[in-house]
C-alpha cells in the first residue's frame, strides 16, 4: 500500500457542531509520498458539519469565478453508506 501524507486547513471554525458557516469545517490536501518526500497532490477533502466533500487531482476547490463543485458530495448519511458498504466488501 502506498504512503501519503496531508496537508490540514482549519477553515472558519474548527467546532462543526455550533458553526454553520459555509466555510466552517476541515479542509485536508492529500498527496502521495514517496521516499520521505512530498508526491504529486492526490485531491482535496472538505468536511463541514453536514457533508463530506471529494475534490479530485487537479480540480480547484474555488476559482475567480466561485467555488467550483466536489467531485464527489456526500451527506453524513450516504458517506456512512458507503463505509459500510466498504467494511462488508472486506468480510
Amino acid at each position: 500500500m502506498n504512503r501519503h501524507v496531508a496537508e490540514v486547513t482549519l477553515l472558519e471554525s474548527f467546532d462543526l457542531g455550533k458553526n454553520t458557516a459555509l466555510n466552517a469545517g476541515i479542509e485536508i490536501t492529500v498527496f502521495d509520498k514517496s521516499d520521505q518526500k512530498r508526491g504529486p497532490q492526490l485531491g482535496t477533502i472538505r468536511i463541514g458539519q453536514g457533508s463530506f466533500a471529494w475534490w479530485a487531482k487537479g480540480a480547484k476547490t474555488a476559482t475567480k469565478k466561485g467555488k467550483r463543485s466536489p467531485t464527489l458530495y456526500l451527506g453524513w448519511t450516504e458517506f456512512a453508506d458507503l463505509m459500510a458498504k466498504k467494511v462488508a466488501e472486506k468480510r
